[in-house]
């Protein structure tokens, strides 16, 4: 066993595919899977369950997964420490709400990595049910997601307070008029495990005609669907003040109990920070909103 086993590990377990693993770690399919038969023969133990398309992570895979970040984060970080003079690297594994990865993240990203151009930084986005997940099970170090949170393996701090809108297209009779009408109301939102979804379905839980979802996975697609008049959506104000100010959108807010959510940032409380994750952390918090 050696570390380079042990990326190889880590790298397998994010993608839950040999070939991606392999590509991701600069190796051959063949020699992924060799390398993963010798830990499992090392430590006397199965890892992963294995099928034709992907693979998942056994129990002992779980907690193995969480002892090989470790490893290779304390060698990252003393390499840093010892080679400080010569920029900093390692990796970061950030996951973000598709609203947050737009509003606040991609400034604070540029910025990190002009800074540190030698960090692999990875950024996935997804609902905030999707990306508790994968921090809970260590495929990424945190994430940006709707609160309040509350999880007994999860540290949250609260980075800021969006101001959420009913958003619709500039011709689309107000929500009162179509909460009151005989037809559903068709929301254009994510898949389920968004808060906002969650949200506006409780906001509009009285409509008689009932609820209809439109689901996609791009931010683009929902605006798409709203501005045309098929739907309407949640958002946070600002996101569509902001950086969607040409289309043919309008906003409407909720009602105050409603109108104010936070987004907040979430890691394991046992798997701590390597310093290039750290510092991206510190840059966010100071330049969030």
């Amino acid at each position: 066993m050696n570390i380079n086993d042990l990326r190889i590990f880590i790298a397998l377990a994010e993608y839950e595919n040999f070939t991606r693993a392999a590509t991701a770690t600069n190796t051959v399919q063949s020699n992924v899977s060799a390398r993963i038969k010798a830990l499992e023969k090392s430590l006397n133990t199965k890892l992963l369950y294995r099928t034709t398309r992907s693979v998942t992570l056994t129990p002992q895979g779980i907690d193995f997964l969480k002892i090989a970040r470790e490893i290779t984060m304390a060698i990252d970080n003393f390499k840093f420490s010892i080679h400080k003079q010569e920029g900093l690297n390692g990796q970061v594994r950030l996951g973000c709400i598709h609203s947050a990865a737009t509003l606040r993240a991609s400034s604070v990203l540029e910025k990190f990595i002009r800074d540190y151009p030698d960090v692999d930084f990875t950024l996935k986005t997804g609902t905030t049910s999707d990306l508790i997940a994968q921090v809970t099970e260590y495929k990424l170090d945190g994430a940006f997601i709707t609160g309040p949170v509350r999880h007994p393996d999860l540290d949250t701090q609260t980075i800021v307070f969006e101001e959420l809108h009913i958003v619709l297209a500039s011709g689309t009779p107000d929500p009162e008029t179509l909460i009151r009408g005989d037809k559903p109301v068709k929301l254009a939102v994510f898949n389920r495990g968004c808060s906002y979804r969650d949200l506006l379905t409780h906001f509009l839980n009285t409509t008689p005609a009932g609820i209809k979802y439109i689901e996609t996975d791009t931010l683009e697609n929902i605006l798409n669907v709203v501005e045309n008049g098929t739907a309407i959506t949640l958002l946070p104000k600002e996101l569509i003040t902001r950086h969607y100010p040409f289309r043919k959108l309008r906003t409407i807010p909720l009602p105050e109990s409603h109108a104010k959510i936070p987004t907040v940032f979430i890691k394991r409380k046992d798997f701590p920070m390597s310093h290039a994750y750290s510092l991206f952390f510190d840059s966010v918090i100071n330049g969030y909103g």
